[in-house]
This record gives C-alpha cells, sequence and structure tokens, in this order.
C-alpha cells in the first residue's frame, strides 16, 4: 500500500492522520531523522483502514532496503561476519550516523519544539515571571524577566551555554512547529 502522489491534502484521510502527516513530512524535510519516515509508516499502516505510505518516505525506503539487501549478500558471499551485518543495521537504516543516534537527534528537536511554544505563550510586552520557593523555615520570590527565564530554561534543558545558541534553539523549535516558515 503504497502512495505514488507527492499531496497528503489530495487524499481522503481522516484530519488527525492528514495533520501528522504534514507535520511528519515537515520535520523529515528539515531534519532528515528517518524515525519521522517510520512514524509516517507506522501511522498509516494502523490507520482503520489502512492509508497508503506517503510518496516522502519511498526514497528512504528503497535505499535503507539496498542497504540491508547489500548486508544480507556480503554475509552470504562469507564477505562479512553476520554479527558485524547486525551491527550495522542502524547506519543501514540511516538510525545511526557517524556516531549520533536518530533518538538523540528527536529529543533535541523535541526540546526545541517545547521550548519554541512556550516563548510564544510568554507575554509579548515583557513583564516578570515569579518562581515562589517554600522552605522549611521561609518563603522566597524570585522576580526575573520572562525573557531571562525562557534563555535560562534553554541553557539548561538543551546544554548551551551562550545567547547565540539560545536564539538558534528557538529558531529551530519554531521552524519544527511551523510558527517560522523562512529558510
Amino acid at each position: 500500500m503504497i502512495d505514488g502522489s507527492a499531496d497528503i491534502k489530495a487524499r481522503r484521510l481522516p484530519p488527525d492522520l492528514a495533520m501528522w502527516l504534514d507535520s511528519l513530512e515537515r520535520w523529515w524535510k528539515q531534519t532528515n531523522n528517518p524515525l519521522n519516515a517510520w512514524e509516517a509508516i507506522f501511522r498509516c499502516l494502523s490507520a482503520d483502514p489502512p492509508a497508503p505510505i506517503p510518496a516522502w518516505c519511498l526514497p528512504y525506503l528503497a535505499e535503507a532496503a539496498r542497504k540491508i539487501t547489500d548486508l544480507k549478500w556480503q554475509v552470504a558471499q562469507r564477505r562479512m561476519p553476520h554479527e558485524q551485518a547486525a551491527r550495522k543495521v542502524g547506519a543501514a537504516l540511516g538510525i545511526v550516523r557517524q556516531g549520533a543516534s536518530a533518538f538523540a537527534q528527536v529529543r533535541k528537536d523535541s526540546d526545541a519544539m517545547h521550548h519554541a511554544l512556550d516563548a510564544e505563550h510568554e507575554p509579548k510586552k515583557g513583564g516578570d515571571f515569579v518562581t515562589i520557593t517554600i522552605g522549611q523555615e521561609s518563603i522566597s520570590r524570585t522576580t526575573e524577566t520572562w525573557a531571562g527565564r525562557t534563555a535560562r530554561r534553554i541553557k539548561k534543558d538543551c546544554n548551551v551555554e551562550t545567547d547565540h545558541a539560545v536564539k538558534a534553539t528557538l529558531r529551530r523549535g519554531r521552524k519544527l512547529i511551523g510558527l517560522d516558515q523562512t529558510s
């Protein structure tokens, strides 16, 4: 069940599935993370009735299948031990790239999206964020600007140090959730 058309909207899909496929395709184009293609395939095949696999997943699937088939033949021709081939499947699927993990990228992108959404809900004209901490002997109140709070949280959660990195994280998150359409 494969979809040859490039336009998800042209098909009659449940609105929630169409929304997910639109988002997953946007994330795929922005991140090239194969986990987005796998989620799209899962959502399509799990739909009732199953929906066609989106066309944008096909080049990835074809390349992954070619790499896994190559591993199979290397094992069959005794050019590679089967244990080594099994260890290379993650790379063949694009899930492990030069020591990086597609799962780690999902975490980083998810954090960026959450911070971008939080920043969207901040007061646009500034203002203060108040934190009240209740201790055993006292109650303390800390006041900081919303922008300062967001930057501090991004630096902590995303392990970045500079304001430039904070802004880059917010830009990436905004793009991933579709708030920023610039390239």
